[in-house]
């Protein structure tokens, strides 16, 4: 069996979005940063049991300037990625104004999100702790009222869960 889903990756600029792409289509990190501008893509197939996904990729850009487009290129998703930097606290505390609220008004219903906690190869820089990281989340999730908003630590330059968070995305979709 086939499936094919669209899916939105969505953060501040700078948290590590493009990379995480790169890493899946690629294989590669580069460390010279590019910002995105407006929207790039990419599709990422693997299997997940009997089931092949494809997912399409749709990397929105982070930066405030493209404000006013990204809600046109949130249309017909089925699912979101947000990612923030560990190492920046205010991309996290930025998720649920600028990220989660926005894209759950424009698609009208609350289809599956997880948060990737990026950059954790940056260990000795790290400015959010595993407690803070899920205090937040946990707080975020019962206001919203949202059933289900995996977190999982990633980090797209060693390549650290980057596979296994698309898995745990793929499972939620499945359900």
């Amino acid at each position: 069996m086939k499936k094919q889903f669209k899916i939105c990756l969505l953060g501040e600029g700078a948290v590590g979005k493009t990379s995480i792409k790169n890493r899946l289509l690629t294989g590669k990190f580069t460390s010279q940063y590019m910002a995105t501008l407006g929207v790039d893509f990419g599709v990422y197939s693997f299997t997940l049991g009997d089931v092949d996904i494809q997912f399409a990729i749709w990397d929105i850009a982070g930066q405030k300037n493209f404000d006013l487009i990204r809600d046109g290129y949130f249309e017909s998703s089925k699912a979101g990625i947000i990612v923030f930097d560990v190492t920046k606290p205010e991309s996290m505390i930025k998720i649920k104004d600028h990220w989660l609220v926005p894209f759950y008004n424009k698609l009208q219903n609350k289809i599956p999100v997880i948060i990737i906690a990026n950059k954790i190869d940056l260990n000795s820089e790290r400015n959010i702790s595993k407690e803070q990281m899920n205090d937040f989340f946990t707080l975020l999730q019962a206001e919203l009222e949202i059933e289900k908003l995996p977190i999982i630590e990633t980090s797209a330059k060693d390549g650290t869960n980057v596979t296994k968070s698309m898995e745990l995305l793929a499972e939620l979709l499945l359900e």
